[in-house]
């Protein structure tokens, strides 16, 4: 009988209600992009991605735009990661916006990123980063 119910209710009743919450992300390989637009926007109400931190930047300063946090690369052409946070925090608008920047780095210089980041109020996480890590930070980030 509860299937029969179900089967009567129309798709959108069945849905998962997405929490309204905008994220930027900026990552030059199409793969993650793609891969962080599937997994967050089933959760997720706008999930949008560029290819570099020159297009977030600018994403960012179109009038209208609505963003509640940035998920960004480290190791991008044209504008890296850490400029980008760099840039967020030293404008107006943005100062307060969460960032949170991947990187594949290792070692020495992935503690040195981290530190960078960190100072400037972000969250460095260390690629592969699992869907369900990213949830969790960003589940930490939402309650702030």
């Amino acid at each position: 009988m509860a299937t029969e119910n179900m089967s009567q209710q129309s798709p959108s009743t069945l849905e998962k209600k997405k929490i309204n919450f905008n994220i930027l992300i900026a990552d030059d390989y199409e793969g993650i992009r793609i891969s962080l637009e599937d997994a967050l926007g089933c959760e997720y109400s706008s999930v949008e991605s560029v290819e570099n931190g020159e297009l977030l930047i600018a994403k960012l300063l179109t009038p209208g735009q609505k963003c509640d946090l940035v998920i960004t690369d480290y190791n991008m052409p044209k504008m890296d990661g850490l400029t980008v946070l760099e840039k967020i925090r030293a404008s107006g608008n943005f100062k307060n916006l969460p960032v949170i920047l991947m990187t594949g780095e290792s070692g020495k210089l992935f503690h040195t990123i981290k530190q960078k980041v960190e100072e400037l109020g972000g969250v460095c996480l260390h690629k592969p980063v699992g869907v369900g890590e990213l949830e969790e930070v960003i589940k930490q980030i939402r309650k702030k």
